[in-house]
């Protein structure tokens, strides 16, 4: 992983201002490209909706806001 890889517990900030929190990458050992890397995260607010985006799409919505508490 690289240094900008998303990591559990890490939280980023969509374009759109909401913050999200990391749970876990998926697929990320995959030697199938029909399963991509795939971040999967949820709402940092009462709601704790989760979500997942490919990988490869993180970086063009998302800014790290906060690293993983230890």
């Amino acid at each position: 992983m690289s240094d900008d890889t998303p990591k559990p517990g890490q939280i980023w900030r969509h374009r759109n201002g909401i913050l999200y929190e990391v749970l876990m990458l998926a697929n990320n050992h995959s030697e199938n490209a029909a399963y991509p890397t795939t971040v999967v995260y949820r709402t940092c607010s009462a709601s704790s909706r989760v979500w997942a985006r490919p990988m490869h799409d993180w970086h063009r919505a998302m800014t790290l806001e906060a690293e993983a508490k230890p």
